[in-house]
């Protein structure tokens, strides 16, 4: 039997998309939601997660918005952050080598921000990326190495449908390509 996963991507990133994820929660819409650790509303998550242990966590690792949660130098040092430890908008897809120390930055940043959902009390099903910054080939190995050392799922699954916050929904399955709608659409039909 296949199960079908309905996920709210970004919840805790601002007030309207996290209002928007708790109703879709409470409403029975989705089945899944993927939590920002830096985002500008995580204190809402926890309640809302605590309330709704039907619904399958995750963590929306962010290393292109918002404040990192390390405020590490070196990520300034590099272009990743500004001087105040804010991530600049798609420098990590930029990078055409991740030198020792910044492979090091990056690392702590993730396993910040998966300490930072699981001190919250939320059992996690599953990580991924905000923006898919994880599937770039520099950057795939270090996110798989942070999810086996810590001993969470791959984000990889057969049949992933990601409801966003304005009521489209996609079809992800290791990433974007062409031809998606036509692939959904085909998926369905075998279900």
């Amino acid at each position: 039997m296949y199960k079908i996963i309905i996920n709210a991507d970004d919840f805790g990133i601002n007030e309207e998309i996290t209002h928007t994820t708790i109703e879709m929660i409470e409403r029975g819409a989705i089945s899944s939601a993927t939590i920002m650790a830096n985002g500008e509303c995580l204190d809402l998550v926890k309640d809302i997660a605590i309330l709704h242990p039907e619904i399958s966590y995750g963590v929306h690792l962010c290393l292109d918005e918002f404040k990192s949660l390390t405020c590490n130098p070196i990520f300034e040092q590099y272009g990743i952050t500004d001087s105040y430890g804010i991530f600049v908008s798609k420098k990590i897809k930029e990078l055409k080598v991740i030198p020792v120390e910044l492979r090091s930055a990056i690392i702590q940043e993730l396993e910040k921000q998966i300490e930072t959902v699981l001190a919250l009390g939320i059992p996690l099903s599953h990580v991924d990326s905000h923006h898919h910054w994880h599937m770039g080939p520099l950057l795939l190995p270090i996110f798989n190495e942070v999810v086996t050392n810590m001993k969470l799922q791959s984000p990889h699954r057969p049949i992933i449908i990601v409801a966003d916050t304005f009521n489209r929904i996609v079809f992800v399955s290791q990433g974007y390509s062409k031809g998606l709608g036509e692939q959904l659409v085909k998926v369905i039909h075998q279900l």
